[in-house]
């Protein structure tokens, strides 16, 4: 299918706009996935140790496009909106050589409507200023986030929602003092950042071994926490986000009353709602084994229970990369684990909507014994079907479409903010009701899995029914409801559109506060 090249902003229609596509034949089958790497126009770099690949639609024709670090030079494919890309460009001044470039992440740091890239390297790490389309700026130092210590892991997010997203930069070391730990920027509104790390005490829990991290709002009280992995066995770290007070903003360490605090060699991290009650559940892998923690914030407690056997996603192989994802559109997220092994290829786990999964890795297209790394996800064709590109150590980037045969329903949503939302609408909750009862919740997130960037458009898949509402909650807390949203489609919501009664997206005052 090839999407219209235009730009988003024109396609706004009350508060949305719309990109059909052709029903998916077929009818549901076991995960089916092909590797197009060179079909669709994509020469990987290769020498990359810690490979860290990007969605991000830079030049905002609707379609993603892909970036690819590398030590010797990075490389950024533009999409041509038919399922393959060219090389942009604009690549010359991304390329970055001996830089040591591993993870990145795309984002609108300075909400002028084109997403910016921020790239973890070996040393100093570099804010790549997006020029409405039209090329890049280096501006790490003047942004003040030029960070020179080892960085992998990176997460946007506005974590004091003052309409700006700020940045976490993990770090990988064993120093102590702030020679040696994590950074957490805080966005100044005005290109600049300041460092706020000082905020989160004791320092000495931002100075283990980081390869990943997850904002999540994990106790649903509409600020975003901060999830930190850490490898070499150091604790995991949980920090809530208490809001304003203290000396500037006030970061509390719950991750043992959370039960969140788990000594691994974690690699990778994602959050979902695999069980659909309402609370995001965390699922992080490791060179031991990978790990999912059940939230019980739907159950009134402000913790999570270790379900990894119980649920039967348990592996003793290295893992790196961990994500949700609803590979075949039935409406259950089911989980995605990059494997590292000469062996042993990486994992499918499809959920089997009562709590476990089944692996059905096996002749998949994915189970290709690789050192398998960093995983993004994104819908790069267009078919409603959500596709991996995945980095491998030394090896290069490969590319894969999805071929799962499946004629089960879907709908992709975009969210766009204005004023005191930011641009990306990192941290919008969505939760989708379907005409059979149930109700999926995921939200707008900036970096996943391991060093790398996933498509902040969101998926919903919705097997054979179709959307009863639809329901935004917006980072401010404000909260929209649309009825009657076409499936099989890209819908995209702007905050503050008139709907057609009149009223503005973000009026807190037209809706309940309470979210399904």
């Amino acid at each position: 299918m090839t999407r219209s090249r235009r730009p988003l902003a024109t396609l706004v229609v009350l508060g949305f706009s719309t990109i059909s596509v052709p029903l998916l034949a077929g009818t549901a089958g076991p995960p089916a996935f092909v590797e197009t790497t060179s079909d669709a126009g994509v020469t990987s770099p290769t020498g990359v140790l810690f490979p860290g690949p990007a969605w991000g639609d830079y030049d905002r024709d609707g379609c993603p496009d892909l970036f690819l670090p590398a030590p010797e030079g990075n490389e950024l494919y533009e999409s041509n909106c038919d399922g393959t890309f060219a090389l942009s460009a604009y690549n010359a001044v991304l390329e970055m050589p001996d830089g040591g470039s591993r993870g990145s992440a795309f984002a609108d740091y300075n909400n002028d409507g084109w997403p910016d890239l921020y790239v973890a390297a070996r040393e100093a790490n570099y804010l790549f200023r997006n020029d409405a389309g039209t090329g890049f700026t280096e501006v790490s130092a003047s942004a003040g986030v030029d960070d020179s210590r080892p960085s992998y892991g990176i997460g946007w997010a506005d974590y004091d929602n003052d309409g700006d997203l700020d940045l976490f930069a993990g770090n990988y070391h064993f120093e102590d003092g702030d020679a040696g730990r994590d950074t957490i920027y805080r966005n100044d509104g005005d290109g600049t950042f300041t460092d706020v790390s000082h905020l989160f005490e004791p320092v000495s829990q931002l100075q283990g071994p980081n390869l990943a991290v997850r904002w999540v709002d994990y106790d649903n009280d509409d600020d975003l926490d901060l999830y930190v992995i850490n490898d070499r066995d150091y604790k995991n770290v949980m920090w809530r986000n208490d809001g304003a007070g203290c000396a500037e903003w006030c970061w509390t360490d719950v991750s043992a009353a959370t039960g969140t605090d788990i000594p691994v060699q974690g690699m990778g991290i994602d959050a979902g709602d695999y069980d659909q009650d309402g609370d995001l559940d965390l699922w992080f892998s490791s060179i031991g084994e990978a790990v999912l923690l059940r939230s019980e914030i739907a159950q009134g407690q402000e913790m999570f229970t270790d379900v990894s056997i119980e649920a039967g996603v348990t592996r003793e192989e290295p893992s790196w990369s961990s994500l949700f994802w609803d590979y075949d559109n039935d409406g259950w997220e089911d989980l995605l684990l990059a494997i590292s092994h000469t062996t042993v290829g990486s994992r499918v786990f499809k959920n089997n909507r009562d709590g476990t999964f089944t692996d059905v890795s096996d002749g998949s297209g994915l189970d290709t014994a690789a050192r398998n790394m960093g995983i993004a996800l994104s819908d790069y064709d267009g078919d409603g079907k959500v596709e991996p590109v995945f980095g491998r150590m030394a090896d290069g980037y490969f590319l894969f479409r999805n071929e799962t045969a499946t004629d089960h329903n879907w709908l992709v949503v975009t969210v766009e903010g204005t004023g005191r939302i930011n641009r990306d609408a990192i941290g919008t909750k969505l939760y989708l009701t379907t005409t059979d009862g149930r109700t999926q919740y995921k939200d707008v997130k900036s970096g996943n899995g391991f060093c790398s960037g996933g498509d902040i458009a969101v998926h919903f898949g919705l097997g054979d029914a179709e959307v009863d509402s639809l329901t935004l909650v917006w980072p401010d807390g404000s909260v929209d409801v649309h009825e009657d949203v076409p499936h099989n489609q890209v819908r995209h919501f702007v905050f503050g559109s008139l709907f057609a009664d009149g009223f503005e997206s973000g009026d807190s005052s037209r809706w309940s506060t309470t979210v399904p």
